[in-house]
């Protein structure tokens, strides 16, 4: 009686009121939060007095922001030129804030997977949630620029919303008296994005008119805003798909605070992030059908196709997803409830009716891109219409890569007489040689695709099959920027959880590195000292990393740990 009485003045555990303590786990990842976001605020004063420029002075709180690094030194005279030295000393502290803001990310990540306690999952996303809105607006007003892209697509709208002009076939330069004929890059190009893109160009020049801070400001929101709803939607997917707290929370954790993607999306204002969007639109929509069981019907297969039509319509880099995607239609198509049957066989019986779903899906694709580029292609010849493709820089130039590291000894130093070493500068330094390896680079890899997709057709094997292309597409490709890497974080989060197969770990691994690696274009592009002037150094430093992770990764043996975690 004593004991019942006792045990009834005690509350029961099922009635207890939540614990909403934070433990040791949680302190230690706010702990890499907060880090995290400190290094991002004392870089923006290196960063404005490496690249800062008169058409931001005009940005609020300039001198607040500036003054969390205004401490670090301008000058450490590592050359005997003072503007060389104060470059060099601003870039080398911006690149080393860089280095500490991902060992910061990379031991969140770690603790993350881990260490934490999964009670305050649903408090951690909205953590995350708002450290990414907090860098972002950070790097919104930072009154500097890497990239003048913001200038460019500026100068593509006013083309068509001013001058009413096609920015297929003509040029800024075709109106001297623009103002942003000085700041625009690609002023003498023609435009070297798809017409969704343009459109959206065309919107900010009618907002911004020729005001040229509300064109960075304009491109900078809208790649913050892509973001976030990138990182909702990355969590709604992983959730779809079944994955636990921990691994939602890791994904977003992979993807949201990336020192890259936060950077080239708020600051850059690129619209890699807003084609990331497209691409995660089609995930999600192909993750639902999946769950659904409805892949195979037209209303199911065709909204994530058009998703990813879109994002060809902003950039050609969703090209694989598409041809990724029309091969797991296939193949699932052919292995629907005959699994049983030779390939022959079920080409034999299914092959109509996978042929017919192929061919509406083509009709779709091919629809929606005449409907977009047709009012641009209408009055202009196909020789014409080709031309628009092959005039854009990124479409006949080198930069950032291992053709423009060729090109640039071959310009500085000339041919050797003889030998064998001029034979090969001459057979490498060629643009058509290497679109000739991408070409069949890509070809190899969706044969590669086909075998992995025929064994697991998956929408989850189709994502590692793209993270590979994509990455192998940026490891040859001409023309290289960082911001590229974008495409392959917004996969990395469906490499989650790391299984038994060495390749999801290593491709994970690879692309992270690379996002780090990416960086060094901007100490080695220009020579600054003491880095040298070898212009080699930008495609060994920016490569070369992430193929050596993604060759450890897939030597590296999988732990006990791991083996059991698999099982279970």
């Amino acid at each position: 009686m004593k004991n019942s009485v006792a045990s009834a003045s005690q509350p029961s555990s099922l009635h207890r009121s939540p614990d909403r303590s934070l433990g040791y786990s949680q302190w230690t990842l706010l702990f890499f939060v907060v880090a995290l976001l400190l290094c991002i605020g004392v870089s923006i004063a290196p960063l404005n007095r490496l690249a800062g420029t008169t058409e931001l002075l005009a940005l609020p709180f300039n001198a607040l922001l500036t003054w969390p690094g205004s401490w670090l030194p301008g000058d450490l005279h590592l050359t005997n030129d003072r503007i060389m030295s104060i470059s060099s000393t601003n870039m080398l502290l911006f690149l080393g804030l860089v280095a500490g803001e991902f060992v910061l990310y990379g031991l969140g990540a770690w603790w993350l997977s881990s260490r934490i306690a999964l009670r305050h999952s649903k408090q951690m996303f909205w953590w995350l949630v708002g450290a990414t809105l907090l860098a972002g607006l950070l790097f919104i007003f930072t009154p500097a620029m890497i990239s003048h892209d913001a200038y460019v697509y500026a100068g593509y709208g006013r083309t068509l919303a001013v001058y009413q002009a096609n920015p297929y076939f003509v040029a800024l330069t075709a109106f001297p008296h623009d103002p942003f004929i000085r700041l625009d890059d690609w002023k003498d190009a023609p435009s070297a994005y798809g017409p969704l893109w343009l459109l959206i160009c065309t919107l900010s020049a009618y907002l911004c008119g020729e005001h040229a801070v509300l064109y960075v400001l304009f491109y900078r929101t809208l790649g913050l805003a892509a973001h976030l709803l990138n990182l909702l939607i990355i969590a709604h997917t992983l959730k779809l798909m079944g994955r636990s707290p921990r691994t939602i929370l890791l994904g977003v954790w992979l993807y949201a605070l990336n020192p890259l993607v936060l950077q080239e999306s708020s600051l850059g204002g690129h619209n890699d992030t807003f084609l990331a969007t497209c691409i995660l639109a089609g995930i999600w929509l192909s993750v639902r059908i999946e769950q659904q069981g409805t892949f195979l019907r037209w209303r199911g297969y065709l909204a994530p196709l058009l998703a990813f039509t879109f994002a060809l319509l902003i950039k050609f880099t969703a090209a694989p997803l598409i041809a990724l995607f029309l091969l797991l239609l296939a193949i699932r198509s052919l292995q629907q409830d005959r699994k049983e049957l030779s390939f022959t066989d079920l080409l034999r019986r299914s092959g109509m009716t996978t042929l017919r779903r192929l061919m509406l899906a083509g009709l779709v694709i091919g629809g929606s891109i005449l409907l977009f580029y047709g009012p641009f292609w209408t009055g202009h010849s196909l020789a014409e219409i080709l031309a628009s493709f092959t005039s854009p820089p990124s479409a006949n130039q080198a930069y950032g890569s291992i053709l423009h590291a060729i090109i640039k000894q071959v310009n500085t130093y000339g041919l050797p007489q003889v030998g064998w070493q001029a034979e090969l500068l001459t057979l490498f330094g060629s643009h058509k040689l290497w679109q000739n390896i991408n070409t069949l680079t890509m070809v190899v890899l969706i044969l590669v695709a086909a075998v992995w997709l025929w064994r697991t057709p998956t929408v989850r094997t189709m994502l590692l099959s793209a993270l590979s292309m994509l990455g192998a597409l940026l490891v040859i490709t001409p023309w290289f920027f960082p911001w590229y890497v974008i495409w392959l974080i917004c996969l990395v989060p469906f490499c989650l959880p790391l299984s038994q197969n060495r390749l999801d770990r290593a491709l994970l691994v690879a692309a992270l590195v690379f996002s780090a690696s990416a960086h060094c274009i901007y100490l080695f592009a220009k020579g600054y000292p003491p880095a040298g002037t070898w212009i080699g150094w930008t495609a060994i430093t920016t490569i070369g990393p992430p193929l050596l992770a993604l060759v450890i990764g897939l030597w590296w043996p999988r732990t006990h740990q791991e083996r059991a975690s698999f099982e279970v």
